[in-house]
């Protein structure tokens, strides 16, 4: 178990964080979730550019002074099959119009 602190850039502040380098990127996730009250499911890590997704922190090169940022991604709003405009509650009459075309006075001459 080896032991460190890392920097966790969230938003426009940096957060130490002590953790022990074996630990799995889900369990920083849920350490994340305890300190910030972001929900571990949304949170992304990212490191020189790259979003750290499985393995330990040592697997994924996070050393003693890396900084991590914390990206946390919006609340997904579940699917419904439901139309998105109300159906009318009534019946619409639906009028039909009769349309006469009329020819050019040239071809009633004829």
């Amino acid at each position: 178990m080896v032991q460190g602190v890392i920097s966790l850039m969230h938003g426009n502040r940096a957060m130490p964080m002590p953790v022990d380098f074996d630990w799995t990127v889900p369990r920083l996730k849920d350490k994340i979730e305890a300190v910030s009250g972001d929900p571990s499911e949304r949170v992304k890590l990212i490191l020189d550019g790259r979003m750290l997704t499985e393995g330990t922190l040592e697997e994924n090169s996070v050393k003693e002074g890396s900084v991590v940022h914390v990206v946390v991604g919006q609340r997904q709003e579940p699917e419904t099959s439901e139309p998105s405009v109300p159906a009318p509650t009534q019946d619409v009459p639906i009028i039909r119009q009769q349309i006469r075309i009329l020819g050019s006075p040239a071809d009633s001459a004829a």
